[in-house]
């Protein structure tokens, strides 16, 4: 069952070639199967992402992210009844990413 709310604000700062967000991610109670019959309840969630993006020249640009900033033990509801507690996720997780165009 998908939540009954989600909540999300970003905050931006650019400036010539840089700019830089935070987003602060909020997802209320869900619920997951624990049975064909049963439900369990998975508490909300609160996550903050952080992206950094620099404009190397006009066809490149540099990214990094960071997702689960705080490192969060997050859990989603699983398609079916096999996991228990919900599918965990990942933590933090970086990404650095380079965009060539041409």
């Amino acid at each position: 069952r998908e939540a009954d709310r989600i909540q999300q604000v970003r905050l931006q700062y650019e400036a010539e070639r840089w700019s830089w967000n935070l987003s602060f991610v909020e997802q209320g109670d869900r619920e997951y199967l624990l049975s064909t019959t049963q439900r369990a309840k998975l508490d909300a969630d609160q996550l903050l992402y952080s992206r950094i993006h620099y404009q190397l020249t006009q066809d490149i640009d540099l990214d990094l992210t960071v997702k689960n900033l705080g490192n969060s033990d997050v859990r989603s509801p699983a398609h079916g009844v096999v996991a228990l507690g919900g599918v965990p996720h990942r933590g933090r997780e970086w990404a650095l990413g380079l965009t060539w165009g041409w």
